[in-house]
């Protein structure tokens, strides 16, 4: 974060303000690269969360997905419409979770929410759970489908698909 140009470095390279490195020869820093742009983003949390069920007590275990939509450009009625695959899993909601979501996802395997208009400098970010029932299957994909639509623009799909190691 110090040197944020690229710039050929030679002595020494300081860490933290404490650690000194002499360099042999010259190194080549290529400077703060910025992140990649991107438009649509579908992530899925490599381990599992658990949360215990309030009316039977039994444990549930849960999949976090994180959406990232920052498209650059302006939209109006932007929706997300997502989808999960086969197999015994459903979205999973908690008191936090906006009303929108509340009324259409817990225990089903699509929703749609209605995002509204977007300005070229907005950006959104998105967490949802879902549950699955019982103990999940090891080695069986478990599928999920988001697609971004708005009046006029193209439309944007992205997919996950995740594989559970075996459980007891």
């Amino acid at each position: 974060s110090v040197e944020p140009e690229k710039k050929e470095i030679s002595g020494s390279l300081t860490v933290n303000g404490a650690d000194s490195f002499p360099i042999s020869g010259n190194l080549n820093y290529i400077g703060i690269e910025k992140d990649s742009d991107f438009k649509f983003v579908k992530e899925v949390k490599r381990s599992l969360d658990e949360t215990v069920d309030s009316q039977t007590g039994n444990t549930i275990k849960l999949l976090r997905y994180h959406v990232l939509i920052n498209l650059g450009e302006a939209r109006n009625n932007v929706i997300l419409k997502d989808s999960l695959g086969e197999g015994a899993f459903s979205y999973y909601i908690d008191d936090a979770l906006e009303k929108a979501f509340k009324s259409s996802a817990p225990g089903k395997k699509s929703f749609q929410l209605k995002l509204g208009n977007v300005s070229s400098e907005e950006g959104l970010e998105l967490y949802y759970y879902v549950k699955f029932e019982g103990i999940p299957k090891a080695n069986f994909a478990y599928r999920n489908n988001v697609e971004l639509s708005s009046d006029g623009g193209s439309t944007l799909a992205a997919s996950s698909e995740r594989y559970l190691q075996e459980f007891a």
